[in-house]
């Protein structure tokens, strides 16, 4: 129903509002045959129409998981237990709290001393700030060595 409200909205971009509209139509019609609607051919894969509606019909329930695995001192089985807690983006893991994450760590048993580098680490990294993320990172890096 999503595509379809979209339709009659206006919600989409011209060009996959009309290819859209006409399956809408085709959909909703009970008098085209199934050979008419076979006539029209489907837009290629990977053809911007068809990523446009694919990314409409995921809705916000298919929200992005970020890799939080490009956070210093956060491995597979670190990023497994915060996603199962809900913390899924760098935006989560920014805000999560240090005292939540130490939480959730020694329920599973991990002991990490760094933890508290993680929220702003995940700052750098929703901001897109990849550079300064790998200076801080180069930063802790070198002072663990001393």
């Amino acid at each position: 129903m999503g595509l379809v409200r979209q339709v009659r909205s206006g919600e989409l971009s011209p060009i996959a509002n009309e290819s859209a509209a006409a399956a809408v139509v085709a959909r909703e019609s009970a008098e085209v045959s199934e050979a008419e609607m076979a006539v029209t051919p489907a837009p290629a894969p990977g053809d911007g129409v068809l990523a446009e509606i694919d990314e409409v019909a995921a809705g916000p329930e298919a929200e992005l998981h970020d890799d939080l695995q490009r956070i210093e001192g956060i491995g597979p089985k670190v990023a497994t237990i915060l996603n199962e807690d809900g913390i899924v983006t760098f935006v989560d893991l920014s805000s999560a709290g240090e005292d939540r994450l130490r939480r959730l760590l020694e329920e599973a048993g991990i002991r990490s001393a760094y933890i508290g580098t993680w929220p702003e680490q995940a700052r750098l990294a929703a901001a897109g700030q990849w550079t300064e993320l790998e200076s801080y990172n180069s930063n802790l890096k070198a002072s663990r060595k001393r």
